[in-house]
């Protein structure tokens, strides 16, 4: 083990030995609840509202529609790949 391993592993220790009711110091923070949307309501918001600049993503959007898959829209090769259809198809594919 190096010399610096053995330090930090060295302090932390002494840190909980030194404030043992202090774990709230070391403890990574608390994540947020995460957001699980009914199946039809969705929230929606604008890019502003979420950080983001609204020109930019306009961009990857743009770009991203460039991109378009070989594979059949419809996923009808889901049975040659995987040997089943892998669950429900949206009815706009069939």
């Amino acid at each position: 083990m190096s010399r610096a391993v053995c330090l930090v592993s060295l302090c932390t220790g002494l840190a909980f030995l030194a404030y043992p009711d202090r774990a709230d110091l070391v403890a990574a923070p608390k994540a947020e609840k995460p957001y699980y949307p009914a199946r039809d309501q969705w929230e929606r918001r604008t890019p502003a509202e979420l950080g983001m600049d609204a020109g930019l993503l306009d961009e990857a959007i743009a770009w991203a529609k460039t991109q378009e898959t070989v594979r059949p829209k419809d996923l009808s090769d889901q049975v040659r790949m995987f040997g089943r259809v892998l669950g429900p198809m949206p009815a706009e594919a069939r």
